[in-house]
């Protein structure tokens, strides 16, 4: 028997079998299997754990369902202390932590999304049918639907998602 021929990952429960049935009864075992099992026998290889991992898989659960120390959960904050409120600031305006978008930069997010949408979207709606009428263009592949005027056709734009120049016009 030629052990890499026979041994490998996709025999393990049959290689697995066999060695139970070694330990049972070798003579069972046909001969080439037995003189295998013998040479790792000899070799110190078939002691007791030997063919086991040597270390236990951490538990997620301990008995019963409770968790064990290394998945607990963190330590309570501590109680809030009975200090006095700090006063409400009546005169400050509430603060807003995103920019209100205009001008350019709304814009160049209108066409990045028609870009986006025609890249998701726009196979769907190619005119390849000679025989059929055109297809309607849902609102989200329109200029108009995304807000693109008229106007906006000759601004440049950033086309670094796209290969070629750096910017163009809407147009292009």
């Amino acid at each position: 028997m030629s052990q890499p021929e026979q041994l490998h990952s996709l025999s393990l429960d049959y290689v697995e079998a066999l060695l139970a049935q070694y330990r049972r009864d070798p003579a069972s075992l046909d001969e080439q299997w037995r003189h295998y099992f013998d040479s790792l026998a000899a070799a110190g290889e078939l002691d007791d754990g030997a063919l086991e991992p040597s270390l236990e898989p951490p538990a997620l659960f301990g008995g019963n369902g409770a968790t064990t120390a290394a998945v607990s959960a963190p330590p309570a904050a501590p109680a809030a202390s009975p200090a006095t409120p700090e006063p409400a600031r009546a005169t400050e305006a509430p603060r807003t932590t995103t920019p209100t978008l205009t001008g350019d930069v709304e814009l160049q997010r209108r066409v990045d999304d028609m870009i986006r949408n025609y890249r998701i979207r726009g196979h769907l709606f190619a005119d390849i049918n000679p025989l059929r009428n055109p297809p309607v263009l849902p609102e989200e592949l329109e200029l108009e639907g995304l807000g693109i005027k008229e106007s906006d056709l000759d601004r440049t734009v950033s086309t670094a998602g796209i290969p070629g120049a750096d910017t163009a016009t809407v147009r292009e």
